[in-house]
């Protein structure tokens, strides 16, 4: 707080960073100052501020022994810096221990015994050995050979250090599209990753593709031809089809933005630049926007709402749209696949102001909402309800009502995901800074929920990619990865189960769970299935013959009882003519009875 209330005039500096520490370079007094590693011992964000960060240093220079290094940057760069060091030391750690796990594994084969083996001659003891009657003594053992110390064990490679399955590299500021019943995950910050525009390392390392299958929860990485986009962070991405496009991004070097709109075949693994970056039309060069999907009368378009950018040489401004000093903005451009142009459509109602790190998520084809961001007042927790035509947009703003309405804190660099139900959409919101909890929005009833009893492994994230998958029709899967974090675990399957009357139930799915989980909830995602149209006809068709079937049975029961009657009829009658029959002949006894009496 200290350094950012100073007014006098703070120098530039370069700062450095490799395996064998930081390095600052002062332009002021030219000089060079190199810290090592093991006197590094913290990085920050500052907590109302990510362009501000410190470094503290072990010196002896300071009563203390301690020196606290502040400095300002442009967002990208400080978040870039502070989790390229988290991540370069725990990477330093890591292997100091397989390097100190080496060490003790050839200290104890060190202690190994070498004498030799003495297991084939006389114990010290023993009686001499017995002579035969031949004058030659006995054939000497031959003298034993020493025993040879056990070999030393390979050099731990890193594939041995890391025995898990196979796990993307840790990123941030990047996107997770589902299509189907995969997830691909490209780009983002990464440790590794050139601060370049462009060269051989930072296309090769952009020209692969993370996949997770999500029937399996597998993660594999697969190449990918053409050239992929230049703009690595804080890209926006959305999908249509079997089509994923992304567009904008930060190029990671200097104040380097693009407006470049490329599309992703997710069958051929297949990049196509669909429109050039440029400063002549289009949104302006920027990052940290958000981009949806829609259709409005048989026709697809693309979405970009805000972001940030730089404010000179850029594109001209968008007549209605605003611009603040940061380079924050309220642009809102559709993209017309069908004839790939950028339209500027018509606003009305409560524009959202200039902003960025917000979420855009869509809740159908032709409404989206807008929840959270930075502005030049602050961070926000407002929802806007977008609804689309061809031709314009409709924002509706939803503020905090305040009272003892809940409502989720101010926050950026969140994510959303929307989750259908039987009673309507709900907005789930993951982490953000700086917050570290998790909110669902009943976006019918304008309502706000806090779900509890999630681990902070989970929600205590900034700039990491969310993802839902509705396992059956009241539970869900949602899959976080990534992000800006102190955690360096993967963390669990969040699990959703929907009773009702915005009620919810949470628990977690550990990925050593997820094959025996997901047969379980397979099981009922089966059973939930909706009957498709060619199971529809053979189901009909089935009913009708059964119906048919009934039919005939209820015409051979009706035929069967109808004999049956005449049957029984026909029985009483066979019946009756032989009991006449019988009480004739037992009369005609009686009367020549009589008779003989009478004689």
């Amino acid at each position: 707080t200290a350094s950012k209330n100073m007014r006098a005039h703070k120098p530039k500096a370069v700062l450095g960073l490799n395996l064998k520490g930081v390095s600052l370079y002062d332009e002021r007094s030219k000089s060079v100052t190199r810290v090592p590693v093991d006197k590094v011992t913290y990085v920050t964000h500052d907590p109302e501020d990510q362009c501000y960060f410190g470094v503290i240093i072990q010196t002896k220079e300071s009563h203390t022994g301690f020196r606290l290094y502040c400095f300002k940057a442009e967002r990208p760069i400080a978040v870039t810096f502070v989790n390229s060091s988290r991540e370069l030391f725990d990477l330093i750690m890591k292997l100091r221990q397989a390097k100190k796990k080496v060490k003790e594994e050839r200290e104890e084969a060190d202690k190994a015994p070498q004498d030799p083996d003495t297991s084939n001659l006389p114990a010290e003891n023993a009686p001499p050995p017995s002579y035969t009657s031949v004058s030659k003594a006995p054939d000497r053992p031959p003298p034993p050979m020493p025993k040879q110390a056990p070999a030393m064990p390979p050099r731990p490679q890193e594939a041995d250090i890391f025995s898990f399955d196979y796990q993307p590299v840790k990123r941030w500021e990047h996107s997770t599209v589902r299509v189907g019943d995969y997830l691909y995950m490209w780009g983002g910050g990464q440790p590794d990753l050139p601060a370049v525009h462009n060269n051989e390392k930072k296309k090769s390392m952009c020209s692969v593709m993370e996949v997770c299958h999500l029937r399996t929860g597998r993660w594999e990485q697969k190449p990918t031809t053409g050239n992929p986009p230049l703009g690595v962070n804080g890209y926006a991405a959305a999908a249509i089809g079997r089509e994923i496009f992304y567009f904008g991004g930060y190029c990671r070097h200097d104040s380097c933005y693009h407006n470049s709109l490329y599309i992703f075949n997710v069958d051929t693994f297949n990049w196509k630049e669909l429109s050039p970056t440029t400063s002549h039309h289009g949104p302006m060069m920027k990052g940290y926007c958000d981009m949806i999907a829609i259709k409005v009368n048989g026709e697809d378009y693309l979405v970009v709402i805000g972001g940030r950018g730089q404010s000179s040489n850029n594109t001209p401004p968008q007549p209605g749209a605003q611009y603040s000093w940061g380079g924050s903005n309220n642009e809102i451009h559709f993209y017309k696949l069908s004839t790939g142009q950028w339209i500027s459509p018509t606003v009305t109602g409560d524009r959202p102001p200039p902003i960025d790190d917000f979420t855009l998520t869509s809740i159908n084809n032709s409404s989206a909402i807008l929840f959270g961001g930075d502005t030049a007042d602050g961070r926000s927790n407002n929802v806007y309800i977008l609804n689309f035509t061809d031709t314009s947009v409709n924002c509706s703003k939803l503020s905090n009502c305040g009272g003892s309405v809940q409502w989720p804190k101010e926050r950026y660099a969140h994510s959303s995901v929307v989750i259908n139900t039987s009673l309507g959409p709900h907005l789930l919101v993951v982490g953000g800074f700086p917050a570290d909890n998790t909110w669902i929005f009943d976006i019918n009833n304008k309502s706000w929920k806090k779900l509890v009893n999630l681990p902070v492994s989970v929600t205590d994230r900034s700039f990491h990619s969310l993802s839902v998958w509705s396992v059956t029709p009241t539970t869900s899967w949602i899959i976080v990865f990534g992000g800006s974090t102190s955690y360096t675990d993967t963390p669990p399957v969040i699990e959703l189960r929907y009773a009702s009357n915005n009620d919810w139930s949470t628990s977690i799915i550990l990925l050593d769970q997820y094959q025996e989980k997901l047969q379980e909830r397979r099981r009922e995602w089966e059973a939930s299935q909706p009957v498709q149209p060619e199971d529809r006809r053979e189901i009909d068709h089935l009913i009708r013959v059964l119906q048919e079937r009934e039919r005939e049975l209820e015409e051979e029961r009706r035929e069967n009882k109808q004999v049956r009657n005449r049957l029984q009829q026909r029985l009483q009658r066979t019946t009756s003519t032989s009991t006449a029959t019988t009480t004739r002949k037992r009369e005609g006894n009686s009367t020549g009875q009589g008779k003989r009496e009478a004689g």
